[in-house]
């Protein structure tokens, strides 16, 4: 993949949800992990719909996930790393699949 925009420099990009919505660092993480899922199904120009059907996360819980809304288990993110081709690993530590191949 060539290098453009950071997942977190695209996430950095993305809309405040208000500070009530980021007030603990639960929350925080839940934001920038719905952030960078949102970020790596746009890169790879996938539709909720597409996702919800291969991954069978509902759209709801993915819209719910990149809201930073839902507290997704592990196998269902598993299940949309997998269908994005990303490292789950990438995706829990919020970042890109070079930097962890990198570590």
């Amino acid at each position: 993949m060539a290098k453009t925009e950071s997942i977190l420099q695209l996430t950095a990009k993305a809309p405040s949800r208000g500070p009530d919505k980021l007030n603990s660092p639960d929350q925080r993480y839940l934001s920038e992990l719905g952030q960078v899922v949102r970020a790596f199904r746009q890169r790879r120009k996938v539709s909720r719909k597409a996702l919800s059907e291969s991954s069978g996360v509902s759209q709801r819980f993915i819209a719910q996930l990149e809201a930073g809304e839902g507290n997704i288990s592990i196998m269902r993110l598993k299940s949309i790393a997998d269908v994005l081709g990303v490292p789950l690993e990438a995706i829990i530590a919020l970042r890109d699949e070079e930097e962890v191949a990198d570590a």
